[in-house]
């Protein structure tokens, strides 16, 4: 648990932020403490933008990348959606050198960060966020290329295609939840992109899931992000074991994951067969463990020297498993 003191900081919104300034200035504060999800994404959005305390508003556009998949799809391309933030306005200063990019959880989309991505360009600190494949708008590809390497390169893909490293240099990484899982594997396999490595939520346990039946396999390989009405969308998601009160949520919250689209019909951020895939290849496996080994390697070795923070969610809400080999 985190000491009182730190507890009572993470209650301020203010003196959270002064709390995560101080550790970026060299305090000791301690790498793991144990939040709200809200304060996570607080203590997220201070963590980037510690520096910086200017007033703005902020939005994104959509960016497109083509990401070359492995030779199971006999080299076709993705098309991988993601959403950059905007620039400041010119009479705002934008924080130099430091782009945040941000990698969503199971069940999520780029979506989910537009509060955060908001905040951080208030400060000047520009962001991207990527529809992992299968999620969001982006296609699935092929589901043997499902992997927390390829998904790595998916996000290094568009890390490219955004032009980041090139003109911002090393970037801040994200990663909430499932999201934690690949941005461990991207600190792994990238090393030399990062300035600082976030995770959100996330073990290195691998979570055991039962496998579908073969008719229930066929049936989430059927489905489809698109829906005639509120109420196909809302019955197909139960029907798919998702619980009732949290589809309604999906639909209401400000950055919904079910949402109306153009042409009138409903579109889902949300796919069961994506959710099926991350479970069995990401989130069942030694990924996450085998990652930040190699990341500790890497820094003994002095190859790299990003710092890495953990938080955690509350007892009650954290998927984080605190004993054991690979736990916290």
């Amino acid at each position: 648990m985190a000491p009182p003191v730190l507890a009572r900081l993470a209650r301020s919104r203010l003196l959270l932020r002064a709390s995560t300034a101080a550790l970026w200035a060299g305090h000791q504060l301690p790498q793991t403490l144990r939040l709200s999800s809200w304060q996570i994404r607080r203590l997220a959005a201070a963590a980037a933008a510690a520096a910086a305390v200017h007033q703005g508003l902020g939005h994104s556009s959509w960016l497109g990348c083509e990401v070359l998949a492995a030779s199971h799809c006999e080299g076709k391309a993705v098309h991988l959606i993601a959403r950059r933030s905007a620039p400041p306005p010119p009479d705002r200063i934008r924080a130099p050198n430091t782009t945040v990019v941000l990698v969503h959880g199971l069940d999520s989309w780029s979506g989910t960060w537009e509060p955060l991505m908001s905040e951080l360009a208030q400060r000047g600190f520009a962001s991207l966020a990527v529809d992992l494949r299968g999620h969001g708008s982006s296609p699935l590809g092929c589901a043997q290329d499902f992997s927390p390497r390829q998904l790595a390169v998916d996000v290094h893909q568009a890390i490219k295609a955004a032009g980041l490293l090139e003109e911002r240099g090393r970037i801040v990484l994200v990663g909430h939840s499932m999201g934690g899982r690949i941005a461990m594997q991207y600190a792994a396999d990238y090393p030399e992109d990062l300035s600082l490595l976030v995770i959100e939520d996330m073990d290195c346990v691998p979570q055991r899931y039962c496998k579908p039946t073969d008719r229930d396999l066929e049936r989430l390989k059927a489905f489809v992000r698109s829906f005639d009405s509120w109420q196909a969308a809302t019955q197909t998601l139960i029907s798919f074991g998702y619980q009732a009160k949290r589809v309604e949520g999906y639909s209401s919250a400000t950055d919904p994951r079910i949402f109306r689209l153009p042409d009138g019909s409903i579109g889902s951020a949300i796919n069961p067969y994506a959710q099926h895939l991350a479970r069995q290849s990401v989130l069942n496996s030694a990924s996450g463990a085998e990652s930040l080994q190699r990341v500790a390697s890497a820094r003994a070795s002095s190859l790299c020297n990003f710092p890495v923070h953990l938080f955690v969610a509350g007892a009650e809400s954290t998927v984080c498993t605190w004993d054991g080999p690979g736990g916290v």
